[in-house]
């Protein structure tokens, strides 16, 4: 019998981001400070939130699958629904503009509106 799905990891990380390639991909070094050979495009990393044992200085990334919706908060600022990749509706959460480590998610949501905003 096999494992389920279910028990597999969601995501893989947390990474440091150590720098951005000069076509906008990223490189991450792992917990025990390795660098990845694989750079990875901004889509599919997130910033985590989530108190770490480590006083927050190290951060996960999380993969962005698409932007939902947007709203105003009540200072006036977008916040989008961000729906991750690899994970259930009830994961999707509300991000602000500063949460996403670059414009392109925010972009191509706009860009599916037919709305130019600037970001």
């Amino acid at each position: 019998m096999g494992l389920n799905e279910k028990l597999h990891p969601k995501y893989r990380g947390p990474f440091t981001v150590l720098g951005q390639t000069k076509n906008g991909n990223y490189i991450v070094e792992d917990f025990f400070k390795q660098k990845l050979s694989d750079t990875f495009p901004l889509q599919r990393l997130k910033l985590d939130k989530s108190p770490s044992t480590n006083g927050g200085k190290d951060e996960a990334i999380f993969e962005v699958e698409k932007i939902i919706n947007h709203r105003l908060n009540k200072n006036k600022k977008y916040e989008f629904l961000v729906k991750w990749k690899n994970y259930s509706l009830k994961h999707n959460s509300w991000e602000p503009m500063d949460s996403f480590l670059g414009k392109k998610p925010i972009e191509d949501y706009w860009s599916k509106l037919n709305k130019p905003k600037k970001v």
